[in-house]
């Protein structure tokens, strides 16, 4: 006669270990052995000690963002960046470890996320109201609008200095001036702003 280990039910493995029949049967899948309450304590607290659980996001939500001055706004902002981006790290680290509070980490994610959407909107709200935010389209207008006026002064100015710079031979001073100011045209046309 062999001797074969002494197998322990999953119903009786599930009494001692204060757990449901359904949640035994899935460690036993993943392992767990059913030998004895011991030997499956023991696999239990082996696989816990090797897990380590994700650090808490913090949850930095301001409730009330009307209450928030421009100050503190702009730091509520910064620290709710840095907020979802350490909250996008440890979602990711938990997807590649197969960790099993995934669901969670997303959800913590995606709620800091909506939160500095709001406290971004927020932001342009305040700035637009205040009139200290220009729209894109809206800026490059201005600056095409007072770059063509600087442009038509500066092709003037070879006709309006002329005789003030050469009074005797003002045709003369006219073609210097006409080349400096083509020569500053094009070094502008080279640079961006």
């Amino acid at each position: 006669m062999t001797d074969q280990p002494t197998r322990v039910t999953q119903k009786q493995l599930a009494a001692a270990l204060n757990l449901s029949k359904g949640y035994v049967a899935k460690l036993a899948q993943e392992g767990m052995p059913n030998t004895s309450v011991e030997a499956a304590k023991a696999w239990r607290a082996e696989r816990a000690a090797g897990r380590t659980k994700p650090a808490p996001i913090p949850a930095a939500r301001p409730d009330n963002i009307e209450g928030l001055t421009d100050n503190s706004l702009g730091g509520a902002l910064e620290q709710h960046r840095r907020l979802v981006q350490r909250a996008r790290d440890v979602y990711l680290a938990a997807i590649e470890q197969g960790d099993s509070n995934q669901a969670r980490l997303q959800s913590a994610y995606n709620s800091a996320l909506k939160t500095l959407i709001a406290l971004e909107a927020e932001e342009v709200r305040r700035a637009l109201e205040a009139r200290t935010y220009i729209k894109l389209s809206e800026a490059e207008t201005v600056i095409s609008d007072w770059t063509a006026k600087v442009i038509a002064r500066l092709d003037k100015l070879p006709l309006d200095c002329a005789e003030a710079c050469n009074g005797d031979r003002p045709e003369t001073a006219i073609k210097v001036l006409e080349a400096w100011a083509l020569r500053v045209r094009v070094e502008l046309s080279k640079q961006t702003l």
